[in-house]
Formats: C-alpha cells, sequence, structure tokens
C-alpha cells in the first residue's frame, strides 16, 4: 500500500513537473514571437520564466529599448495569478470561447520610465482638465503641473507597482475589479469596483454586449499620499513666497474658487475633506459611491454633469481623520434671487389674461401626465431645494423627466424627479 501511494505522489508530482515545463515553454516561446515582431522598432530582452504549481507565472529582468531615441523602459517582474496550475494551462481554450476563469490577477513590479521617456509622455499628454485645474489652483497661475514641474519635485523617473485583476462570485453574475498602482514616493491609486449582471457572465460570454448589460453597484478610489503632496506644497509656497500653511489656506481659497468659476459648489462636507487631506501630507483619501438604483452601463442617457453625479451615486469621501461623510456638488449660487431681481414683475401684466391654451407655468406639479404639455419645449424647472435648470424636456420616462441641458461647454441629457419639481415655466 506504502509503495502504491508512493508511486501515485511520483506520478502526480511529474505530471505537474510536466505542465510546468509546458507552460513555461509556451510562454518562452511567446515571448520570443513577440520580440521578433516588435524587432525592427524595439529591442526586447527579458530574464527568466517560471512557474509555480499555484498557477503563477513570472518573466523577470523585462526591458525594452526603442531603436529610433533609445527610450528605454524596464520592469523587474511581471506575473500572471490564476490561483490554480489547471486553470493556467487551460486559460488559452478558455479565452477563445469567450469565457474567463473564476480569478485572475496581473502584476507589474519596478516599471521604471526614465526622464526622456516621461518627458515625450507629457508633450503627448491631454492638456488642462478638470482635475489638473483643481490640483494647481492658487500655485502661481498653473492649470497643471509641467514635466519641468516634477522634474523641481524631485521626480525625475517614475517607478510603478501595480496590480489588477477580478474574481468571480455569485454563480458568475458578479464581477470584482480591483487595481492597486504604487507611484513609489509619490502615490498610490486604488480602485475597486463591484458589477452585477442578471445571469453569469461565462453564459453570456465575453462581448461588448455583455459588458453594456452590466450594472455597476459600488465602486472605491483611494488617493495615498506617498510623498507628492508634501514636494507639490513646498513648490508652490516657494513660487508664491508664502509659507507651507499659508500657501494651504491660499490653495483651498482658490480650489474653491476654481469651483465656482465652473458654476459649481461643493458641499461643506466636500470642502472640509479636502481641506484634512491637503493639510496633512501622507493622508489617504477615500471617495465612494453606491448608485442607487445600480447604475446601468449601457444608460446612453448617463449625464457627465457633476451637479447629476452627485446626487446619482450617493458618493461619500473621508480620510483617517474625517471619516466618511456624503458629499455632494451643487450649481453656485447664481442665482435665482438674482435673476429674479433682474427681471422684476410689471404691475400692469395679468398673467391669467395673456395665457396661451397651454400654461407657461405649472407649480408643485403631482404627476408626470402634468408635464406632457412642456414636451419638446425650451423650459426653466426651479426644484424644491431651490436649484433651477433650464433645458428642454426630450421626453417623460416614470416618474421622471429627461432634460437635455446646456452645460460645461456641451449638451447632456439627465433625469428629473417630478417629486422634486416645484416649478415649470416655458421660456
Amino acid at each position: 500500500m506504502k509503495r502504491f501511494l508512493l508511486i501515485v505522489v511520483v506520478a502526480v508530482a511529474v505530471g505537474f513537473a510536466f505542465v510546468q515545463y509546458k507552460v513555461t515553454s509556451s510562454v518562452s516561446d511567446g515571448l520570443e514571437s513577440i520580440k521578433r515582431t516588435i524587432a525592427p522598432f524595439v529591442r526586447m530582452e527579458y530574464g527568466d520564466v517560471s512557474t509555480t504549481w499555484s498557477g503563477n507565472i513570472e518573466v523577470t529582468d523585462l526591458r525594452f529599448v526603442s531603436l529610433r531615441n533609445n527610450e528605454e523602459i524596464v520592469a523587474d517582474k511581471i506575473g500572471l495569478n490564476t490561483g490554480n496550475l489547471w486553470v493556467l494551462m487551460n486559460l488559452q481554450d478558455k479565452l477563445r470561447e469567450n469565457k474567463i476563469p473564476d480569478r485572475l490577477e496581473f502584476s507589474i513590479e519596478g516599471l521604471v520610465a526614465d526622464m526622456e521617456f516621461m518627458t515625450n509622455l507629457q508633450n503627448t499628454a491631454v492638456t488642462d482638465s478638470l482635475y489638473t485645474k483643481l490640483e494647481t489652483a492658487g500655485c502661481n497661475g498653473r492649470s497643471r503641473f509641467s514635466r519641468r514641474d516634477i522634474s523641481a519635485m524631485g521626480f525625475d523617473r517614475l517607478v510603478l507597482d501595480m496590480t489588477m485583476g477580478y474574481q468571480l462570485s455569485e454563480g458568475g453574475t458578479r464581477i470584482r475589479f480591483t487595481n492597486r498602482m504604487l507611484f513609489r514616493d509619490l502615490m498610490a491609486v486604488s480602485l475597486d469596483m463591484v458589477l452585477d449582471r442578471s445571469n453569469s457572465i461565462n453564459e453570456a460570454g465575453l462581448s461588448a454586449e455583455t459588458a453594456s448589460s452590466m450594472s455597476l453597484s459600488s465602486a472605491s478610489i483611494g488617493i495615498e499620499d506617498h510623498g507628492q503632496l508634501g514636494h507639490m506644497l513646498e513648490l508652490c509656497a516657494g513660487e508664491t513666497g508664502m509659507t507651507t500653511a499659508e500657501y494651504q489656506k491660499h490653495h483651498m481659497d482658490a480650489w474653491v474658487a476654481q469651483w465656482q468659476k465652473m458654476g459649481l459648489k461643493p458641499s461643506e462636507s466636500f470642502v472640509e475633506v479636502y481641506r484634512d487631506y491637503i493639510g496633512n501630507p501622507g493622508s489617504k483619501l477615500v471617495f465612494e459611491m453606491e448608485p442607487f438604483p445600480a447604475l446601468d452601463l449601457g444608460d446612453n442617457y448617463l449625464s457627465p454633469d457633476p451637479v447629476y453625479l452627485s446626487g446619482r451615486l450617493n458618493p461619500k469621501m473621508g480620510t483617517e481623520r474625517t471619516g466618511m461623510q456624503p458629499v455632494s456638488i451643487a450649481l453656485a449660487e447664481q442665482d435665482i434671487a438674482a435673476s429674479d431681481a433682474e427681471q422684476p414683475e410689471s404691475p400692469t401684466t395679468d398673467k391669467k389674461s395673456t395665457a396661451p391654451a397651454d400654461s407657461v407655468s405649472s407649480r408643485n406639479p403631482e404627476s408626470p401626465a402634468d408635464l406632457k404639455q412642456y414636451l419638446q419645449r425650451d423650459v426653466s424647472i426651479t426644484l424644491k431645494s431651490g436649484q433651477r435648470m433650464e433645458g428642454v424636456i426630450l421626453r417623460i420616462d416614470g416618474d421622471a423627466v429627461k432634460l437635455r441641458r446646456h452645460i460645461h461647454g456641451g449638451s447632456m441629457v439627465v433625469p428629473v424627479q417630478v417629486r422634486d419639481i416645484q416649478t415649470v415655466s416655458r421660456l
């Protein structure tokens, strides 16, 4: 019996060793194929290729050098973790069937990009954005940090460690994505996102249609300072002739003013959390959202309007000291009282006698049917909260109207709940 068990153990070990060899050889062959394909443009080098019994495969000492300008990217190690050697061996066949294993994780350690590469990347990067304008608010007129600024902060090269993966659960109807990027000596960014669909992802097969049929149940984004914030404050304080504490206050004032300039106003809790983060280098800022109902990824009417999103996503923000707090963004108060004052009602006007067949104004509509007369009309909607919105009511959808608004230089469609409406007026 013992001899039989010994034979079984040896056979299993040999089998696993053979599988490891086959998988490792397959990956090596694939790397060599990539190497030949890119050879006219990039010189590629790598060290060892190894496979573990737990389903991990690793490639060490990767190096890519552009033959055109000698730009170089190196990585200490890249890896793929499947959690099971059998899954790793059958991964290619499963993907061919438009299916995915229950879990996968891809990792990179020590990815290094030198100064020349980063400079060229900066030159081709997207220009100013909402984030860059807020980040540099009050910093000597900047709207983003240049490559020279980043170098002045002491960051001459980028070293990145990253892991990203997913996990299926609930019979394959739920998928959780995770991603963590550590920019050494700069910052760490993490993402955790949960998506659901009505039936199994693998039953539906991998496709754009499958992705669009999912709904976002929750998401969390974390930003942890590892040195960038302190260097940024030091640079801007030096250029503005302030102490760090003085610049922190100056930046907060400019940050709020930048929101105002865009016609938006962050809630007091939003300002409080950000003030705590900017005032304590080394902190972690967390943003969470739990849309209710879950956010349909195939919704063509999802608006990028930050006011709409702050209400739709049920967002929270916090640091280690503030705890998680509900936050929101509203339209800046420009406002209803001021606009009303600019257009005083004429004492000689009798609105009742001049109203057309369909009303020019409705107060406290009780149902969507009360608003049918405004379809495809330019309207001004005043909510019970006091917020005013202008646009065209495209259609009535359940208990909400779809309002097309022109805001932030573009057009977007947002849902407005009828129960939240105080008045509707034709323009």
